[in-house]
Formats: C-alpha cells, sequence, structure tokens
C-alpha cells in the first residue's frame, strides 16, 4: 500500500450528479471530500503524463503497453488498484469517517429505554451551535449479540428514538476510533473546509456564450494546516512528489507520498474509509450506514458520463472483510 499527502493551490470543486435546469435550478451541488473513483481517475491520468503515454493512444482500442496496463488498467475499465479514502490531516493528527454504529444523545440524560441496546460514553463536538453529549455505539449487548445477528430481517444495526442522532458524516481523530475514551470528540466535515461561491457564465455544446445565462457553483477550500490523505492498494509506478489534477475545472495541487500506517486491531466489524458500491456483496454484510448516495463521473473512454452507480458512504460498517479498505473495528 502506498499513500499519498495532498495540498490544493487553490479551491476543489467536486460537483454531484443533481443537474443543473437552465431557468429553475443555477446552482451545482457540492461533493466534498472527493469520492475516491475521482482520485482514481486523477492518479492514472497522472500515471499517463509522467510515462509520456499520449491520451489518443491510451484510449485506442488497440492500446497494447503491457505494464501500462498492468498498473492503471485499460481505458473504459475498472482500474486493478483502489483508493483508500480521503479523509483528513490537520496539524500532523490523520482523521477519519465516523463509524455509522456510532450515535449521540441529544439531550444529557440517559436514554433509559435504549440502555439494554447501546452502549455510552461521552463525546463532544466541535460543530458550533450542536451539542453531542454522549456517543453511542450500536452494539448489542454480547449475550445477545449472535442471537440478532441470526435473524435475518434484523442484521442491520439501528438506534430509535427521538433523543437520538447518528454521528456517521462526521469525523473523528484516528486514535480514537477504539481507545475506549472517557471521552471523544467528534468533528464537523466544515471543521476541514471552508465552502465558497463561484458563480461564472453559461455555455453551450459549441462553447459559445449563453446570453442571459449564469450558473453558480460552491468550491471548497482547505483550511490552514489541513489536506487530503489517501492510499492506493497498489504501490503504482509514479513519482513521490509532483501535480495532480483532481476535480473539475482542471483544479490542481501538490501531492508527495507519505508514511502512514492504520490501526491494526482486532475488532468485531469492519468499517470502509471510502465509499462501498452497494452491491449485493456488501448489502449481504451490510450492519450499520448511512444515505445511499448515487454517482456517476466522467468516462475518458466514452467522452461523456458514466451512468449513476450506488454507493455506502465512508464509515459504514460490515460484519465482514469484504473490500481493501475496510479496517478492523469494535
Amino acid at each position: 500500500m502506498k499513500w499519498f499527502e495532498f495540498n490544493p493551490i487553490d479551491t476543489l470543486f467536486f460537483r454531484g450528479s443533481k443537474p443543473m435546469v437552465m431557468g429553475s435550478d443555477h446552482t451545482a451541488s457540492l461533493i466534498f471530500p472527493p469520492p475516491s473513483f475521482t482520485i482514481e481517475g486523477a492518479l492514472r491520468t497522472a500515471y499517463l503524463v509522467q510515462n509520456n503515454i499520449p491520451f489518443k493512444d491510451y484510449n485506442n482500442d488497440g492500446f497494447s503497453d503491457d505494464k501500462a496496463i498492468k498498473e492503471i488498467g485499460r481505458s473504459g475499465e475498472t482500474p486493478p488498484f483502489s483508493v483508500i479514502g480521503p479523509f483528513f490531516k490537520k496539524d500532523e493528527e490523520i482523521f477519519v469517517p465516523v463509524p455509522y454504529h456510532w450515535f449521540a444523545e441529544k439531550e444529557e440524560e440517559t436514554n433509559d429505554d435504549k440502555k439494554d441496546l447501546i452502549k455510552c460514553r461521552k463525546g463532544k463536538s466541535k460543530e458550533k451551535g450542536k451539542k453531542l453529549t454522549t456517543v453511542v455505539k450500536g452494539e448489542i449487548l454480547e449475550n445477545k449479540f449472535e442471537e440478532y445477528l441470526n435473524i435475518p430481517d434484523r442484521q442491520i444495526f439501528f438506534a430509535k428514538g427521538k433523543k437520538l442522532e447518528p454521528l456517521g458524516g462526521n469525523f473523528v481523530n484516528i486514535k480514537d476510533l477504539n481507545l475506549g475514551n472517557s471521552e471523544v470528540e467528534i468533528f464537523s466535515p466544515k471543521y476541514f473546509f471552508a465552502e465558497e461561491q463561484r458563480t461564472g457564465i453559461a455555455i453551450d455544446k459549441s462553447r459559445i456564450v449563453r446570453d442571459g445565462y449564469i450558473y453558480s457553483f460552491t468550491h471548497a477550500r482547505l483550511k490552514k494546516g489541513v489536506s487530503l490523505i489517501f492510499g492506493t492498494t497498489t504501490d503504482l509506478e509514479i513519482e513521490d512528489k509532483g501535480e495532480l489534477t483532481l476535480g473539475a475545472e482542471q483544479r490542481f495541487g501538490l501531492y508527495k507520498t507519505i508514511e502512514l500506517n492504520l490501526p491494526e486491531i482486532e475488532g468485531k466489524f469492519y468499517m470502509s474509509l471510502s465509499l462501498i458500491k452497494a452491491n449485493e456483496k456488501a448489502r449481504a454484510s451490510m450492519l450499520a450506514t448511512g444515505r445511499i448516495a448515487y454517482y456517476g463521473g466522467w468516462d475518458l473512454k466514452r467522452g461523456f458520463h458514466k451512468d449513476l452507480s450506488a454507493y455506502f458512504p465512508a464509515g459504514s460498517i460490515f460484519k465482514n472483510n469484504i473490500d481493501a479498505n475496510l479496517i478492523s473495528i469494535n
């Protein structure tokens, strides 16, 4: 596995799948941090550029560079490597997605009617105006756990009650995942980046400006001391540092390889550090997750958008180690 740190030169922009409709909706949605497959595409591009392989040749059905095919796969096909992450680094600390089997009490008192279903420990939030006084792990008591999992229609963890809210979608210091601290800090995504509105002109298919139409985009700017961290499941033969074009509008930044060791923990479950495709294998192992997201992306081979696919968000919990970007967790 090879790890990278990425620092953008300016803002980054990653569009969601929501369409913009002239005369109705002129604002593009923002996805941040970016999906792992977006970084996969950026790394494939970096490989082609650094090895002086023309995009036209790579897109050709007769492309026969065996070394390149082994490293990054054929154009239009799934690459032979996966990206782990991305997640955030701030002031030399690594922050990963909060597991989706963690919940918070909305009020300070204990939710007594659920105490046989969940374990509680103290926590707090870095998101202004939001009080997360208790972190809850959606974990069945040991004497009921196996019985619970053996019920086919009840394999997914849930926390029911008006006083609970899920913490998935936030971030936590990787050191606090399994330490059993008496207090755990939960960080909102906005703790790591700020949103900036950008407005520009509209153009048609011929790249001609449309009179009277403008569009607004939301860009992400990493805050001071923050960078993106991601890894690859194979040691790609690209330079140890260089430039990486990432996202829409040809936004770019500088990357470098770093040393990073994920914690080795013998836990009961497995948590995803990246998006997981919501296929049959993933659904069969699913224990806890958030809202399913639909992404497409750009297909270099077709020169057009990819079909939408469903993904489980980073931080989803599985009972089996079904993917390379899962880590063991309690």
